[in-house]
């Protein structure tokens, strides 16, 4: 089996163009976390936060079945992959990580704060959805325009009141308001990172805010079974 795990404000839709070149080869899974796509929101909208994704990533193993599974994991996605990997008897047999490392930098984290300061509450036109997604699809190297039209597709919904919506609950950034500290500094995970012992496969857009040449050493440091392939002209979280 294959999971597919999304980014911050991302869901599961995002994977739809790999799994279908995929399906011969895995039985593919592509959950909605918490607070994105159909998944339900929290109330606590601070238990957004990893150990909550975690736990429910266990759960739903635990109920599909899946003993045994390799992992992408986009940016967010990627360090759910890490912490379940690192785990006595993971159930992480191979683990890609798209963009990612054991680490949210502060330059992440701040541009996370922009993004919640920012959220628009809804689109009244395509276009104006379009407009809003040109700059992170130019980052992320979607530049063929079917998939940039699929790409904003799978990230808005249309809203009676509003024409569109953001797929996912604004509270997922409540952290950059409620705990500011967490703005400045660079959340790690290296201690997780050193008990990871199954092949990883790192993807890295050379132009990353998130993931750095630097990240990229440390990492090797102390992982032997892992290969890197670099993206030109591409920012954070190649699709």
């Amino acid at each position: 089996s294959l999971v597919c795990s999304h980014g911050i404000t991302h869901n599961s839709q995002v994977f739809d163009f790999l799994a279908e070149s995929l399906l011969d080869e895995y039985s593919i899974h592509c959950p909605d976390m918490l607070g994105r796509g159909k998944s339900d929101w929290l109330i606590n909208k601070l238990e957004y936060y990893f150990a909550t994704y975690v736990n429910v990533m266990q759960q739903y193993l635990e109920y599909h079945g899946i003993g045994q599974t390799d992992w992408i994991g986009t940016s967010m996605g990627g360090i759910i992959g890490v912490l379940l990997a690192s785990m006595d008897n993971s159930p992480i047999r191979k683990l890609v990580l798209n963009d990612v490392g054991p680490i949210s930098p502060k330059s992440n984290n701040q541009i996370c704060k922009i993004i919640a300061d920012q959220l628009p509450e809804g689109f009244a036109s395509r276009a104006e959805a379009d407009e809003y997604f040109a700059l992170s699809m130019r980052l992320a190297g979607v530049d063929r325009p079917e998939l940039q039209k699929r790409f904003v597709s799978c990230m808005i919904e249309s809203d009676a009141e509003k024409g569109f919506v953001l797929k996912y609950d604004p509270g997922v950034f409540a952290y950059t308001r409620e705990l500011p500290e967490y703005n400045d500094i660079d959340v790690t995970y290296w201690d997780e990172w050193a008990k990871v012992t199954c092949p990883v496969l790192v993807l890295h857009g050379k132009d990353s805010f998130v993931l750095t040449e630097e990240i990229i050493e440390k990492m090797h440091s102390t992982h032997c079974n892992m290969q890197v392939v670099e993206f030109e002209g591409v920012g954070h979280a190649p699709h």
